[in-house]
Parts: structure tokens; C-alpha cells; sequence
């Protein structure tokens, strides 16, 4: 029923005349909601989740101290890198590498080389984190 509410919207709203911002957020939300309705034990825990998600933490001191213990150097990092990889900042450096011999050779490797530190950092954070149990271990 959420996919086909937003196959819906898409369809009969005029969501490709917003800006980029608002078409990304639309997304990012349409992820976010239905992660959290595909991860849930029952409807009711899922109207909570994301009842939380929209309308914050009850007390400011809990959210406070949600925001302490996630405002780590990892975490403003990936954010920081996240943000800059939203823009296309990267079509735009390759283009403008066009005009250096080896500089789309140099970039292709570092991209490279980028990835597959952060596949491995990944991979890391995952096995050395806490139990993580398959997600499609209860079907």
C-alpha cells in the first residue's frame, strides 16, 4: 500500500517541477518511511517509529543526549562527505580534468581507491559492531 500511495503521488502530482532539494528530500523520506514500515515487528511499532521520526523525542533531555552520543568525528565526517557527494561535484572535476593528460587517469584511480576504503571501513563497523542479525532471517 506505501509503494503504490507513492506511485500515486508520482503519477498525478507534479513532483519532477520541484527543485532538486525538495525532489531529494521527497525521496530520501520515501526511503526513510519505508525502511522503517519493512523493518517493523507490527504496524503499531512502525507508526511509532515514524512518529518519532517526524515529531522528535519526548524531553529534551533524552534528545539531547541522543545528540551527544551521535556527534562522533565518524559521523560528522560521513555527513560532511555525504553532503559533498550530493552535489556533482565529481562530473564537474572530470570535466574540467579534460584538459590535463593523465588527470582523468589520476581521478578514475582515486574514485577507485575511495571506494574501496570505504567498502572496507564498512565492512569493519559492521563485523566489529554489535549483533546484527540478518534482515530476512524471520521470512
Amino acid at each position: 500500500m506505501f509503494h503504490g500511495g507513492l506511485l500515486f503521488v508520482e503519477e498525478y502530482l507534479p513532483i519532477e517541477k520541484l527543485p532538486m532539494i525538495l525532489r531529494r528530500v521527497y525521496t530520501l523520506t520515501a526511503v526513510c518511511v519505508g525502511f522503517v514500515i519493512f523493518r517493523a515487528d507490527s504496524v503499531c511499532q512502525a507508526a511509532g517509529i515514524i512518529k518519532t521520526m517526524f515529531m522528535g523525542l519526548k524531553g529534551m533531555e533524552t534528545g539531547m543526549a541522543l545528540v551527544r552520543n551521535q556527534l562522533t568525528p565518524l559521523f560528522l565526517f560521513t555527513v560532511t562527505a555525504g553532503i559533498i557527494g550530493m552535489f556533482p561535484v565529481i562530473g564537474k572535476i572530470t570535466e574540467k580534468a579534460k584538459d590535463y593528460q593523465y588527470a582523468e587517469f589520476v581521478l578514475a584511480v582515486f574514485s577507485y581507491a575511495g571506494s574501496i576504503v570505504v567498502l572496507l571501513a564498512s565492512m569493519m563497523s559492521l563485523a566489529g559492531g554489535t549483533y546484527n542479525p540478518f534482515i530476512y532471517f524471520r521470512f
